[in-house]
């Protein structure tokens, strides 16, 4: 996988799909590389993912329709998947330390997330998401209202 360092970009967080056919590459200066594998070579899925600092963990969910991104400022980024488009659906800027893991539940119903010198886990229970957003008129992940 050479697109995560072309021009001297330093990857600093890797994450495959379960099905090991997406590539999602967080780079140093925030940006975030996706790869279909199932071509030969690998195709950039040309995308808007960036964020404002360093990418420090990288999550996307089993059924590939939410990839979750962390950064070294404590933000973190939701967005959906919808074949090989990518849309911001939900930002969380207050976390106050750097996002260190992410990890969606095997339902996909949670995800979870470790900021640095923290002590637990935190639990981001996406159907809450949903009902919020849905009352608000806003997209939501379809299948998520579980």
């Amino acid at each position: 996988i050479d697109e995560g360092v072309e021009n001297g970009h330093s990857i600093s967080s890797v994450e495959f799909s379960r099905d090991e056919q997406l590539a999602l590459i967080g780079r140093k200066d925030g940006s975030v590389v996706a790869l279909d594998l199932t071509e030969r070579p690998a195709r950039d899925l040309q995308n808007d993912i960036h964020m404002k600092n360093e990418i420090t963990s990288i999550a996307i969910s089993g059924d590939r329709r939410l990839l979750a991104v962390g950064d070294r400022d404590g933000i973190l980024k939701l967005w959906r998947i919808d074949g090989d488009s990518f849309s911001e659906w939900f930002q969380l800027s207050n976390l106050q330390s750097p996002v260190r893991k992410l990890r969606f539940s095997p339902d996909e119903s949670k995800l979870y997330l470790l900021c640095d010198h923290e002590r637990a886990v935190r639990v981001l229970h996406l159907s809450n998401l949903n009902s919020e957003f849905e009352k608000l008129g806003i997209p939501t992940v379809a299948g998520q209202t579980r």
